[in-house]
């Protein structure tokens, strides 16, 4: 009969199996795996090791699962000024006046001021390369011309749904997917915003009063999600 020693050994040889092998084995390799456990687990008098090792097969691939997805930018992109608002015509401006675009918001206002027209902000439209979303739009990154800032969408520590804020971004070769999203033409220069990391959440703007851009879920009732994007 073999001891807890040497069965603890077996059970560290599985777990590096499934932890370390590329590719991941197969689920068919894990179930097999899981069951030999299983029938060890009369023989072995330490629940407590018996728990250390198991927890590995709750959940074998989850190591994968929180790393981000990063996108190349396309070779023929070319970050062109672009005239943004959304489709009651309201213009998107800058919060405050002059901008901190560490902290700035934008927001969709309706222009009856005239003293506002040098806050209006264009937006820039970079293009990046992807094979996953075809068919499904254009995969873009939104910036602020002239800056290196960019849209991203995130969770704050506050919320749990995601928001929309400006973050500086050095280098857009490379792009992580909270800063990119999928652009559907809907017609001529009506465009929709969907986040790529945050599917079925599109960037929007308030329907009855002059508010910040933010996200939300495309069937919200008091947000709209589609603007008129043109040269």
């Amino acid at each position: 009969m073999m001891s807890d020693a040497d069965l603890a050994l077996v059970l560290d040889s599985m777990k590096r199996e499934v932890v370390e092998s590329h590719p991941p084995p197969s689920m068919r390799r894990i179930v097999s795996l899981v069951i030999a456990v299983k029938r060890m687990e009369t023989r072995i008098t330490d629940e407590k090791l018996l728990c250390e090792h198991l927890k590995v097969f709750e959940n074998p691939l989850k190591r994968d699962e929180q790393k981000p997805r990063f996108f190349r930018q396309s070779s023929r992109t070319v970050d062109m000024q672009h005239s943004v608002c959304n489709s009651q015509l309201r213009k998107l401006v800058f919060k405050c006046n002059p901008p901190e675009l560490h902290s700035a918001t934008l927001q969709a206002i309706t222009m009856k001021d005239r003293n506002l027209e040098e806050r209006v902000v264009n937006l820039s439209l970079s293009t990046y390369r992807v094979t996953c979303f075809e068919g499904r739009g254009e995969l873009v990154a939104l910036g602020i011309p002239e800056t290196k800032y960019i849209f991203c969408a995130e969770k704050s520590n506050e919320q749990e749904i995601p928001i929309l804020m400006l973050q500086e971004v050095s280098n857009k070769e490379m792009l992580e997917e909270r800063f990119l999203f999928l652009r559907y033409r809907c017609g001529q220069d009506t465009t929709t915003f969907e986040s790529v990391k945050f599917k079925g959440w599109y960037i929007s703007t308030a329907r009855d009063k002059d508010a910040r851009l933010d996200m939300c879920e495309k069937d919200a009732n008091d947000r709209l999600i589609t603007f008129k994007v043109t040269h």
